[in-house]
């Protein structure tokens, strides 16, 4: 269980941190909340000559004078913003924004507006990109009124709503200018606005609209015979329906391709394609083709040389046989494994094939030939100095009984090449041969890591780590340590990525890098939760969330509480998980972040449904229909909400 009693505590530490932000709150709103800067009217600058002539238009000289003073300002801006002075130089963007209104051209205004909000997004800055949004859909919505939004000024609105991260609006002039592509009857422009759009649906992981998209232009690349584009769009639909677990379609687009490069001779891509092929079959259960394009990627791989993509190819034919009951021919490909694998050296997949061998031998009570098998990985394990602990447990947990000592022919011809770590040799080295072997282990690390080989990403990064060290170079050892954070949470071992992140938090609590910790701690809480430590999950949470708040670290500082509040709502503590929501809209209302306000009054409302609260329920959904209404984003999920709750407590 959670202890709450930490929490209580959290929330009076929370509430004097918010105590100094309460006056600037206050002084930024009224009863009709804040004002934004952008729509500000900023008169002519006085300090240009001759002054314009009062209610009348600028005259060309006026428009001239103006447009250098904007551009000055604006490099002012800039020399600001590289001194760090982020506060001052957006202050100074503001005015430029604002005296471009004078020169009667939107479209200059809405092209600063992106560029700038594009800075502000960069730095995460909750209060700028929201103002900058806004001003762009009052240039739009003023447009239409008026009638003067040609495509010039929907492309610069568009490219805008990139710039600040805003999918849904950038989605909906980019349909507009689609619209007006095919009515001039512009093919080529269609087919840029398409891959566009197709390009923004994948940033934001919309996979099923991306598909459609793609479809459509490899229909079009079809028709017109251009295989250079046809063979880009299949590899994108590959990549779509794989991300979208649209197993099928995957499969078709890449038999696709592999049509396409066994008709161009390019032997090169085929091995990875084809063990991408044969996994689809295995999740399909075709298991007959799974096996024999498995043995084709084996062979392919193996003609040129690709000895990762051949020995990842026997790995997986192995387990595919083992997982259906086929022992014997699963040790037959294990046996040949070991070969490929003694031949360039590669420990860690020689140890990971004895470890799989001593398994089947396991299983079938076979334990002498278990014990050789688990003894010749342990070998290897004390070689490279990787999980030596886990091949004695298993040595250990097999019956007790005499055996013969292990002869190498059991497995095979292959003899232990020297251990890979000397440490007289070492020590001796020149540091030209150590730098080259630095090299060396980072591009084995990273064909490793590219083949999703990960215990073996994961032991070289620890060598490389260890080198470091030995070379006491803080920034080589932090270089290292992150990547071999990435191989741990790619490879989904949360212990191993706990060790490595906590050895990481210490390096930055030595340097007083404060900046980086929240986002590390949000993450080893995460760790800690996969691990079932929930008590220590729910503490670094909450520590995260504190030292977030005072740096003003307003996202990362939600985010915290966004998965604090999940913790204890999944762990059946709904009444504490609302505590935390509630003050999670006060950091939201800080840094003006509607869409996480629109998410947490959901998750309020759904707490509240569960406890059959059905009018505090309604409340919440109201709230959050408020905000999906004001972002245009989401406003059919609430209407049903708060139509669902309302019949529930009619009942």
């Amino acid at each position: 269980m959670i202890n709450p009693v930490k929490w209580g505590k959290t929330i009076l530490l929370s509430a004097m941190l918010l105590v100094c932000f309460n006056s600037l709150a206050l002084a930024q709103t009224d009863e009709e909340g804040p004002i934004n800067p952008l729509e500000w009217v900023e008169p002519y600058p006085e300090e240009l000559e001759p002054q314009p002539i009062e209610d009348e238009e600028l005259s060309p000289e006026n428009k001239e004078k103006l447009r250098q003073f904007i551009d000055r300002l604006n490099n002012q801006a800039v020399a600001e913003y590289n001194e760090g002075n982020t506060e001052q130089a957006f202050d100074i963007w503001y005015r430029a924004i604002r005296l471009q209104r004078q020169l009667d051209s939107p479209l200059e205004e809405v092209q600063t507006l992106g560029r700038v909000g594009e800075i502000a997004w960069s730095n995460n800055n909750r209060v700028v990109v929201p103002q900058v949004r806004e001003r762009l859909e009052t240039i739009q919505q003023e447009a239409e009124e008026s009638e003067t939004l040609d495509i010039t000024l929907l492309k610069a609105l568009a490219k805008a709503y990139e710039q600040i991260r805003a999918p849904g609006q950038a989605l909906v002039v980019y349909e507009q200018i689609l619209a007006d592509d095919r009515r001039r009857g512009d093919a080529e422009a269609e087919e840029v606005t398409l891959k566009t759009i197709g390009k923004l649906h994948l940033a934001w992981f919309d996979y099923p609209k991306a598909a459609l998209v793609y479809e459509e232009l490899l229909a079009k690349a079809e028709l017109e015979g251009d295989r250079e584009l046809e063979l880009s769009y299949i590899q994108e639909l590959a990549y779509i329906y794989s991300q979208d677990k649209e197993t099928v379609r995957a499969l078709q687009m890449k038999e696709r391709l592999e049509a396409i490069y066994l008709a161009q001779d390019n032997l090169t891509p085929l091995p990875a394609l084809q063990l991408a092929i044969a996994s689809d079959y295995a999740t399909l259960n075709q298991l007959e083709k799974a096996s024999e394009k498995y043995q084709e990627a084996y062979f392919r791989a193996f003609l040129v040389e690709q000895f990762a993509y051949a020995s990842d190819a026997l790995e997986k034919l192995a387990q595919l046989y083992g997982a259906h009951d086929e022992e014997e021919i699963s040790l037959e490909i294990y046996e040949l494994l070991l070969q490929i694998e003694g031949k360039y050296y590669n420990y860690y997949g020689l140890m990971n094939a004895y470890d799989q061998i001593g398994q089947i031998y396991r299983e079938q009570e076979d334990y002498p030939q278990a014990r050789k098998a688990f003894s010749k990985g342990l070998e290897l394990a004390r070689s490279i100095n990787y999980e030596e602990s886990h091949f004695l447990t298993q040595i250990a947990e097999l019956p007790p009984q005499e055996i013969e000592p292990l002869a190498i022919e059991d497995f095979g011809e292959f003899i232990l090449p020297p251990p890979v770590v000397d440490d007289e040799f070492v020590a001796n080295r020149p540091q030209e041969d150590v730098e080259a072997r630095e090299a060396t282990l980072k591009a084995i690390a990273q064909r490793y890591r590219e083949s999703y080989n990960y215990p073996q990403a994961a032991a070289t990064y620890e060598q490389l780590l260890i080198l470091a060290q030995e070379q006491i170079d803080p920034l080589k050892e932090l270089t290292y340590l992150k990547e071999l954070i990435a191989v741990y949470d790619e490879a989904q071992q949360p212990e191993n990525a706990l060790r490595a992140k906590q050895q990481l938090e210490i390096n930055y609590v030595e340097q007083g890098d404060l900046l980086n910790l929240p986002a590390l701690q949000i993450a080893i809480a995460s760790d800690y939760e996969a691990l079932n430590q929930l008590d220590r999950a729910a503490q670094k949470y909450q520590q995260a969330y504190l030292l977030a708040f005072s740096l003003q670290e307003f996202s990362l500082a939600s985010d915290a509480l966004h998965k604090l509040a999940t913790l204890y709502r999944t762990h059946n503590q709904p009444n504490i998980a609302l505590q935390i929501y509630q003050q999670l809209i006060v950091v939201e209302q800080q840094s003006y972040n509607s869409y996480g306000l629109m998410k947490t009054y959901d998750q309020m409302g759904q707490i509240y449904l569960e406890q059959q609260n059905y009018a505090q329920a309604v409340a919440a959904f109201q709230q959050g229909l408020a905000l999906a209404q004001l972002l245009d984003y989401n406003i059919v999920y609430f209407v049903t909400k708060i139509q669902e709750t309302t019949q529930l407590s009619s009942q």
